[in-house]
């Protein structure tokens, strides 16, 4: 079985929010002190 060796655990320390602003689909990540926030298109 094939192993990745650059895995570098990135999700580690980061949580990730799905919401509705004002109709919109929103993701946001949080960690490690940045907070990121974006639309999600189709597709």
């Amino acid at each position: 079985m094939y192993r990745n060796p650059f895995y570098l655990g990135w999700n580690k320390g980061w949580s990730f929010l799905f919401f509705l602003e004002g109709g919109t689909a929103k993701i946001e990540a949080k960690g490690f002190g940045i907070s990121i926030s974006t639309k999600v298109d189709k597709g």
